[in-house]
């Protein structure tokens, strides 16, 4: 069985953003990534513990109501359909 993972990114504007890997690996980098890179975690307000848990549950929720989240999605062959 073959999986893709999901990454959701939606921002207190409502603005979505969507990104798809290909290996768990792939969207566990992403995932802390985006977090970091793009200014969702804030050093001022979170602590390292918030972003260890939601690299566990692959959940983020910002102080500003931001959240990024990955899911687990099963692929289907053209054969398997």
């Amino acid at each position: 069985m073959k999986y893709v993972y999901l990454i959701i990114v939606e921002d207190h504007y409502g603005n979505v953003e969507y990104h798809l890997c290909a290996t768990e690996a792939a969207a566990d980098k992403l995932f802390k990534k985006i977090i970091k890179d793009e200014k969702y975690f804030d050093p001022e307000k979170d602590t390292e513990e918030d972003f260890k848990e939601a690299c566990y549950d692959w959940y983020w929720e910002s102080r500003n109501k931001d959240t990024i989240m990955v899911s687990k999605h099963q692929v289907l062959t053209e054969d398997e359909i």
